[in-house]
């Protein structure tokens, strides 16, 4: 998804789920579709509405305001609005920019507390953003751009924990601490639910928004309001500097290898790689994917991940809506080994688009509960400033033609894990014992090995 004259960055991840990087400018010639979304047009409008605003606001600002209640400035704002974009012009009825300087006016003679010009600005493109009917439509300030772009690394400083968002609720929820991290030292576990990050509340906030508040200097502590088993508790905990581990792999009975997949980011495309090298340079025969509760991540990420693994053909295509359809292709080269892949109702986005490619192949057994169902990708555009902006911008599809949004992926062999307590650690991981789902995984192996 390369153009010429704009970076873009794509995320495909779950409904729940916050992305952890990012992409420029897109994937290898060898992967090159012949389609590709409108982008001019899309970003032709997007920045032509920034642009509107901007002026308004400018031609705002520049009115003087007196301190009759009711009144504001000296009536020039309208005039000046409808100098630039002519008196017939529809972008705001009269009517709506009366009602403007109304509120402005009551909020400069009554409002008891000052007036942040800052959460202004922000507040109107972030409005800007929510009036697409779209779920994922967001804009990033300075603050949480760079925190986004941060996390892309793999290294960021913080308490090692990775957190969704319920978005009927706005309730944020621990997907993971991870293991070794401050917050897994701190106790805070899987399914816990964040309220408040030292004294900000965060639920219904945007998610990385919220996240840039957990993050910070290393050395330094922020303290976590959560719910642990119906429980609210409060934990000091320092921030360190986090890599992420995103591609965790081991080598099983039987010579199957095992590699964990827990986010799509640009370092899992490498790690995924040396882990099956190195699983193969120890006699693997077979392989289990894991990528249960993986919220997805990049779209490149995935895509090269399956080249690895699959012969030559479609891997995933997206449609825009005007119906452009961008194709990504693999080369000959492929993983010739029985492999599986558990998933659950946490495995999202990429790890549907990881999951459909070999189901349609029929190159791998799909085995656990039905995936998320999401389908449908995210594009971030930088604004130049330091800020950028988030929205839909295209369906994906598997081999096959099928769009699981809503729908989710139907396991081969639908495999529930135990409900009991005792299955779980302090931090909510699964004790291997316990793991139904991994030992299905193993059996289809062995059988397929032999």
């Amino acid at each position: 998804m390369q153009d010429n004259n704009q970076n873009n960055n794509h995320y495909s991840y779950g409904e729940q789920g916050v992305p952890q990087t990012y992409y420029n400018n897109g994937f290898n010639d060898k992967k090159q579709g012949k389609g590709g979304f409108a982008r001019g047009i899309a970003v032709g409008v997007v920045f032509s509405m920034f642009a509107f605003f901007c002026v308004i606001l400018l031609g705002y600002f520049m009115n003087d305001r007196t301190e009759d209640s009711g009144t504001l400035g000296n009536g020039n704002s309208q005039n000046s609005i409808a100098s630039l974009f002519g008196d017939d012009s529809d972008l705001l009825t009269d009517e709506e920019i009366d009602k403007l300087q109304q509120i402005q006016a009551y909020i400069d003679n009554y409002s008891y507390y000052e007036q942040d010009r800052g959460k202004f600005i922000d507040g109107m493109y972030s409005s800007l953003l929510q009036s697409i009917d779209d779920d994922y439509a967001v804009y990033y300030n300075e603050e949480s751009y760079s925190s986004l772009m941060e996390t892309s690394s793999g290294t960021y400083s913080g308490i090692g924990c990775v957190v969704t968002q319920n978005m009927d609720n706005g309730q944020v929820i621990v997907v993971q601490p991870y293991k070794g991290s401050p917050a897994y030292e701190a106790g805070i576990a899987i399914g816990d639910i964040i309220l408040k990050i030292d004294d900000i509340e965060i639920t219904g906030m945007d998610l990385n928004e919220a996240v840039s508040y957990i993050k910070g200097e290393e050395g330094t502590t922020v303290n976590i309001t959560y719910v642990h088993d119906g429980e609210e508790k409060t934990v000091e905990v320092e921030r360190r500097t986090i890599e992420i581990p995103t591609v965790e792999y081991e080598m099983l009975e039987n010579s199957i290898g095992y590699i964990k997949i827990s986010d799509f980011d640009e370092i899992t495309i490498e790690q995924f790689g040396n882990a099956i090298e190195e699983l193969k340079e120890q006699g693997a025969k077979g392989f289990v994917f894991d990528v249960r509760s993986n919220p997805g991540g990049l779209y490149n990420a995935v895509v090269d991940m399956l080249d690895m693994l699959l012969p030559e053909g479609t891997l995933v295509y997206t449609e825009d809506k005007y119906g452009n359809r961008q194709t990504e292709t693999s080369d000959e080269q492929c993983l010739d080994m029985p492999m599986a892949v558990l998933i659950n109702g946490d495995s999202a986005s990429a790890s549907e688009i990881f999951a459909g490619a070999l189901k349609d192949y029929d190159a791998a057994e799909i085995i656990g509960t039905k995936s998320f169902g999401k389908g449908i990708v995210q594009t971030v555009l930088p604004l130049g400033d330091g800020t950028g902006i988030k929205f839909t911008v295209a369906s994906y599809f598997t081999p096959s033609g099928v769009c699981i949004h809503g729908i989710g992926i139907e396991p081969d062999q639908i495999v529930e894990l135990p409900d009991d307590e005792n299955a779980y650690d302090d931090n909510g991981y699964l004790k291997e014992e316990y793991d139904t789902q991994l030992k299905a995984a193993v059996e289809y192996l062995k059988g397929e090995i032999k």
